[in-house]
C-alpha cells in the first residue's frame, strides 16, 4: 500500500510539474516568440533536474561542491516548488473564471502574462522572505501559573528550543545566535524538543565548535533534550556521543526530577524517518512502539504554586 501511495504521489507531482511548465510557456509565449515548445520544455526540465541533482548531492557526506552553491540550490528548490503550486492554482482559478464567464475565452495576452508574472514574483518573494525569516531568531514568551494548596510561590524560567536541524543548512553561526538568545533569556532550565540534527550527523562540519557552543548555555538546572524523527539513521550512535560531549542530557523514555519542583519526561520519537528502510544497524532501538491514543506524558508540579516564565525559541 505504501508503494502504491508513493507512486500515486509521484504521478501527481509530475503531472502538476508538466502542467505548470506548459502553462508558463503559453502565458509567456508573446514575450518569447522565437522559442518553441520543445526548446522551452528542454530548458524547463534541465533547470528543474539541476536543482534536484544539487539537492541530492548536498546530502552526500564530504561532497566537494561549495556550501554557498548548496544554499543557493535550497532556495531555488523552494522557488521551484512554490512556482509549481502557484501556477497550477492560477490555472485552476482562470478555468473557474472562464466557466463562470468572468473572463473571455481565449484568455487575453495581457491577462495571461499577468497571471504568469504574479506566480513567478510571488514564488520568489515568499522564498526570499522565508530565508530572511529563518535567519532571525524568533522568541515567544509565555507565563504559566499552576496552583496547588495554600499559596506558597515559586518561579522557574524555562527556554524551549525545537527543530534546530543542524547540518546541511544550519551551521555553527546560526547556532551561535540561538545560544546568545537563550543566554539572554537567563533560563533556569533549557529543553530541546527534537530534530536537533538534519537526519545525518556527517553533514555537521565542525562538531567540536557546536559542542562548545552548547556547553556555553547558562542554565542552573542544565540542558535536556529528546530526539525527533530526523535524529536517526546510520549516524545515530554518533549523535548520542555528540550530545554527551555537548553536555546535553538526553531523555529517552525517561523522566528526571528538576530541582524538586517538576518532573521532566522525554519520549523516543515513534517514527524516525529512517525506520523501516532496511533496518540499518544504527537504527537498533530507535523505533519504539507508538503510544496509545489515550496515553499522555506530562509534567508534574510538586510545589504549592509555581509561576513558569517560558520562552520558546
Amino acid at each position: 500500500m505504501q508503494i502504491i501511495m508513493i507512486l500515486i504521489a509521484l504521478v501527481a507531482f509530475i503531472s502538476l510539474y508538466v502542467n505548470a511548465g506548459h502553462r508558463l510557456f503559453l502565458w509567456f509565449r508573446p514575450l518569447f516568440s522565437g522559442v518553441g515548445l520543445v526548446a522551452f520544455g528542454i530548458s524547463y526540465g534541465v533547470i528543474f533536474a539541476a536543482v534536484l541533482v544539487f539537492f541530492v548531492l548536498s546530502r552526500i557526506p564530504d561532497c566537494p561542491v561549495p556550501r554557498t552553491l548548496f544554499l543557493i540550490d535550497h532556495y531555488a528548490l523552494g522557488v521551484v516548488v512554490l512556482l509549481m503550486l502557484f501556477v497550477n492554482l492560477a490555472d485552476l482559478a482562470l478555468l473557474l473564471a472562464r466557466l463562470c464567464h468572468l473572463v473571455p475565452t481565449p484568455l487575453p495576452q495581457g491577462a495571461a502574462i499577468t497571471a504568469g508574472a504574479a506566480a513567478v514574483v510571488l514564488s520568489v518573494v515568499l522564498s526570499v522572505c522565508g530565508g530572511i525569516h529563518a535567519s532571525k531568531i524568533q522568541t515567544v514568551d509565555y507565563k504559566i501559573q499552576m496552583q496547588e494548596g495554600n499559596g506558597a510561590t515559586d518561579a522557574m524560567n524555562i527556554v524551549l528550543i525545537s527543530d534546530l536541524h543542524i547540518g546541511y543548512v544550519v551551521d555553527e553561526k546560526h547556532v551561535e545566535k540561538i545560544v546568545a538568545s537563550v543566554n539572554a533569556a537567563e533560563p533556569d532550565l533549557v529543553c530541546i524538543a527534537g530534530d536537533i540534527f538534519d537526519g545525518d550527523i556527517t553533514s555537521v562540519k565542525h562538531p567540536s565548535v557546536l559542542q562548545r557552543l552548547f556547553r556555553s548555555i547558562k542554565a542552573p538546572y542544565g540542558v535536556y533534550a529528546c530526539l525527533g524523527n530526523h535524529d536517526a539513521g546510520a549516524g545515530y550512535e554518533d549523535m548520542l556521543k555528540f550530545l554527551d560531549k555537548a553536555q546535553i542530557h538526553l531523555l529517552q523514555d525517561e523522566s528526571v526530577l528538576i530541582g524538586n519542583k517538576m518532573i521532566l519526561a522525554g519520549r523516543k520519537d515513534s517514527g524516525p524517518v529512517f525506520c523501516g528502510r532496511g533496518r540499518e544497524q544504527g537504527l537498533k532501538g530507535q523505533c519504539p512502539p507508538r503510544l496509545p491514543k489515550t496515553a499522555r506524558i506530562g509534567i508534574k508540579f510538586i510545589d504549592r504554586v509555581h509561576q513558569w516564565a517560558t520562552s520558546v525559541i
